[in-house]
């Protein structure tokens, strides 16, 4: 995805039209490159303090992403207690505070 679209998913009332296509599209997997990252960390840095708040949950969810698309290229698993947070992923993942 560009970083007009992941700065779209940002707002506080994204376009209904952009959310319905990414709904339609989750299952077969959504992808940033490293340069869509990049972009925007570097606008988010750019912010006044108070609007840069907004940005914080997305460096949270980018290592999750890098991880993600790690396993995914080798054809492993994540094993983690935040298996939600690789929902649409495709990726399989194990939470070994459930595991059998």
């Amino acid at each position: 995805m560009d970083t007009n679209i992941v700065s779209e998913m940002m707002r506080p009332r994204p376009e209904p039209r952009v959310v319905a296509f990414l709904d339609s599209i989750a299952e077969d997997g959504l992808g940033l490159s490293s340069i869509t990252v990049w972009e925007v960390l570097d606008g988010l840095g750019r912010l006044a303090p108070g609007k840069r708040r907004r940005g914080e949950a997305l460096d949270d969810h980018v290592p999750d992403a890098f991880l993600a698309a790690s396993a995914s290229t080798r054809g492993l698993a994540v094993v983690t207690r935040n298996t939600g947070e690789f929902r649409n992923t495709g990726v399989e993942t194990v939470d070994p505070w459930t595991a059998v």
